[in-house]
Formats: structure tokens, C-alpha cells, sequence
């Protein structure tokens, strides 16, 4: 009786006690993101492209957050606050800039993606035990 009810007591919901959701998750986004640059390629599939890509973002962004593994204490205020004003400038960028200022739009984005890994890079040779936060 006594193996009964441990048995019955450990049956708690498993797939919030281990990796798996999280790695289902990731393996949807990451399909999102393929299926994003597959619909990329053409015009007509394009706009369903986009919408892949946005559901795939949002799988990851929210798989990283809620998992106690990557935020770090109560960090999950810190990435609402951080994402906040990228939210705002890329959603007013998107609706000042027009379809010719495109080009000039995607390159200013990737030279703040490169700052943002150099200060990263900076970050980590000034402190290289700031790494002992990620598992």
C-alpha cells in the first residue's frame, strides 16, 4: 500500500519539473523561425513568413522567461523592463520609416545588434565569473 501511495504522490505534472517543455518550446520556435525564412523567400508567402517568424519569437521569448533556470532570482521584471523600450522604438520605426528606407532600417538594427555583442564581449573579459549565471 505504501508503494500505492508514493506512486500516486509523484505523479505531480512532470513536464514543469523537468527541460521537456522547455526544450518543446524551443523546437517550435526554432520551426516558426524556419518556416519564417522559408515564406520569406517569396512574395506571395511572405506576410504568412512574417507571421511565423512572430510566433516563433514569442514562443522563445516567453520559454526563456518563465523557466527559473535562465532568469536569474526575480529577474523576470528586469526582461519586461529591458524589452519595453525595443517594443516602442521598433514599433515606431516601423510605422515612421517607408518600404524605400528599408535597407537603411535592417542595417542600423544589426549595428545595434554588434553593440550590443561587443559590450557583451567587453562584459564578460572584465568579469569572466559573470558566466556562472547561465546554466
Amino acid at each position: 500500500m505504501d508503494t500505492l501511495t508514493e506512486n500516486t504522490t509523484n505523479t505531480t505534472n512532470t513536464a514543469w519539473v523537468d527541460d521537456s517543455w522547455l526544450d518543446t518550446i524551443v523546437v517550435i520556435g526554432i520551426t516558426c523561425f524556419v518556416r519564417c525564412l522559408m515564406g520569406l523567400s517569396k512574395v506571395p508567402s511572405a506576410k504568412m513568413g512574417v507571421i511565423y517568424g512572430i510566433i516563433g519569437m514569442l514562443c522563445l521569448i516567453f520559454g526563456y522567461w518563465f523557466d527559473e533556470n535562465y532568469t536569474y532570482g526575480h529577474g523576470t521584471w528586469l526582461i519586461a523592463v529591458c524589452i519595453a523600450p525595443g517594443l516602442v522604438i521598433g514599433i515606431a520605426s516601423a510605422l515612421s520609416v517607408q518600404m524605400t528606407g528599408l535597407p537603411e532600417m535592417v542595417a542600423c538594427y544589426n549595428g545595434f545588434g554588434g553593440l550590443a555583442a561587443a559590450l557583451e564581449g567587453i562584459g564578460l573579459y572584465l568579469d569572466p565569473e559573470a558566466t556562472s549565471f547561465v546554466r
